[in-house]
């Protein structure tokens, strides 16, 4: 036990678990993996499984950067310091950093959608395998990335030498701020933050109480008999393709505009992958879907804060959320295969 001894290590790990600072980092690791889960939500409905959404979040990850450094230089216009003054210099770096993650934002949006559209084209029009489609996606922009990253920045590592970096701002919650505990677990997070958990509840209302959600829905349940009473299956796919990109794509920038900074090759590490193991845990439902995702990104926030004891390879604790996605997933394979024995045996 590397001279720990166990009583120790469960009570460092109370210690950490205890703490609000720990909650926070879990809201943090969760939130662009849950994004994905919500994209995998809409498509799933639809009656596509996709497997291109961590593809998705890795290239959005890149427009994101590349959007934000190209508006925020244009704003800045070459103009230094020493030529206009310093208050004046701040106030158009402040203009520059606000335009660029914007920019950055919708930038991504704009390519996420476009993304998903030509991966929905082949689904549905071409008639390719999904995951075969979602796996070919995933690797070309594994490729593509790294080399326009070289074309562009000169780096096919990362950006972070390509421009002076401006974060998404963080928003600090009246009141709240103020209020040990709270101030910690709810205030202080980035917008993107804020924007995720309204997602949840905006999607779970577009899926349940809306003519649209009861289309996808229909759409995914039973093609044939949606078409029988008119509604268009290859529109509803492809609406959901779309919506699938504009929350996936979020995801993407939250990891290189706020989590990590800049991007990075294979900046999503997997988040994708289990976002849609969320979703697919979850029953595509968006409440059950979150839950899961909050319970993988407790596990990725304990894994970092392990480190500390230096008892366990940094790689191990790397590998927790992944291996609670893989239990995760073998628990509810299990749970479905008795499902349709006791469904075989009441025949």
């Amino acid at each position: 036990m590397g001279g720990y001894s166990a009583s120790f290590i469960f009570g460092f790990i109370w210690s950490v678990i205890k703490s609000s600072d720990f909650w926070a980092m879990t809201i943090r690791m969760t939130t662009p993996l849950l994004f994905a889960a919500l994209g995998s939500c809409i498509a799933a409905k639809s009656g596509i499984f996709n497997m291109s959404i961590d593809g998705l979040i890795n290239s959005t990850a890149f427009i994101s950067v590349i959007c934000d450094g190209f508006v925020r230089k244009w704003v800045i216009g070459g103009r230094k310091k020493a030529d206009v003054g310093e208050e004046v210099y701040n106030a158009i770096r402040n203009r520059a950093n606000t335009a660029g993650w914007i920019a950055g934002i919708v930038g991504a949006m704009v390519f996420g959608i476009l993304l998903e559209l030509l991966f929905a084209y082949f689904v549905i029009d071409l008639k390719a395998n999904a995951s075969l489609t979602g796996i070919g996606a995933n690797l070309l922009i594994t490729g593509l990335a790294p080399f326009l990253s070289l074309v562009i920045t000169g780096n096919r590592a990362n950006t972070n030498t390509w421009y002076d970096l401006g974060y998404v701002p963080v928003v600090n919650i009246p009141v709240i701020k103020d209020i040990p505990i709270l101030s910690t677990l709810l205030s202080g997070h980035y917008i993107l933050t804020y924007i995720c958990v309204a997602c949840v509840f905006i999607v779970n209302a577009l899926l349940f109480k809306t003519a649209m959600g009861l289309r996808i829905r229909a759409v995914g349940e039973n093609p044939n008999a949606a078409e029988s009473v008119g509604i268009d299956v290859r529109k509803v796919q492809y609406q959901a393709s779309l919506l699938c990109g504009l929350f996936g794509s979020m995801g993407g920038t939250f990891m290189s505009l706020c989590y990590v900074g800049f991007w990075v090759r294979n900046i999503s590490a997997g988040r994708g992958f289990i976002g849609l193991a969320a979703s697919t845990l979850g029953q595509a439902n968006p409440i059950a879907t979150t839950i899961y995702a909050y319970v993988f990104g407790w596990f990725d926030a304990l894994g970092i804060n392990m480190r500390a004891l230096s008892l366990f390879p940094s790689q191990f604790l790397s590998m927790l959320p992944y291996f609670a996605t893989l239990v995760g997933l073998i628990l509810y394979s299990i749970s479905l295969q008795n499902k349709i024995k006791k469904a075989k045996a009441m025949q």
